[in-house]
């Protein structure tokens, strides 16, 4: 009797067997899914974080990028802007060029100097100014003979405040056999937009005449 009741809970031992490992085979596949649900999640999470981050960074970064501007062909390291913000030097070189290119001409190369300025005027003054100098260089071709000559002191330094420049400069006109000159500031307006540097006006500003000479 007893080797029959061994036999039986032998049979009975050998059909579980294979049962148990499918339910462990299950859930052992079960947990290995959800393990791996759980990585994908939070690899996922990981990777959205990520592109947040680097573009918070990057937006950040925008307004700080160096942007080398090299003004009318010059070439120096510091000639550059950071942001919307030129550097001294930046400023100090297209001043000079500015002042050189308005204010130095003859009534042969005034209409080509202005369109060389003209190219950094801001869009929301470009026609008023291109119409003011369109009118200066027509009335020069009634007075071949005059030219005007700026030039920047160097015994002065070129001061910068908000969105102005002064620079210290002397101008003399030529008309003929005389001249006169006059000692005062040539004030440039400025904005800078998206890394980028436009004049919004010129003036010439002295004080009065140093009296004319015979040349």
């Amino acid at each position: 009797m007893s080797s029959t009741a061994d036999l039986i809970d032998d049979n009975s031992s050998s059909a579980e067997k294979p049962s148990r490992r499918l339910v462990s085979r299950f859930l052992q596949d079960s947990s290995n899914l959800w393990a791996e649900n759980r990585i994908l999640k939070f690899t996922s999470v990981a990777c959205l974080v990520s592109v947040l981050l680097m573009s918070i960074v990057v937006a950040g970064q925008a307004n700080r990028v160096r942007t080398i501007v090299v003004p009318f062909g010059g070439n120096s390291g510091d000639l550059l802007i950071v942001g919307n913000e030129p550097s001294v030097e930046y400023l100090g070189s297209i001043a000079r060029n500015v002042v050189q290119l308005t204010g130095t001409y003859t009534a042969a190369t005034a209409e080509h100097q202005f369109n060389e300025v003209l190219k950094f005027v801001h869009p929301s003054v470009y026609e008023a100014t291109r119409a003011d100098w369109k009118k200066l260089v027509a009335s020069l071709r009634d007075y071949r003979d005059v030219s005007f000559a700026t030039y920047v002191l160097p015994q002065k330094p070129i001061e910068v405040s908000g969105s102005k420049i002064r620079v210290p400069a002397q101008r003399s006109r030529y008309l003929g056999g005389k001249s006169s000159t006059e000692v005062g500031t040539v004030v440039i307006d400025y904005v800078v937009e998206n890394g980028r540097w436009w004049m919004t006006s010129v003036e010439f500003v002295g004080p009065g005449s140093r009296g004319a000479t015979d040349g």
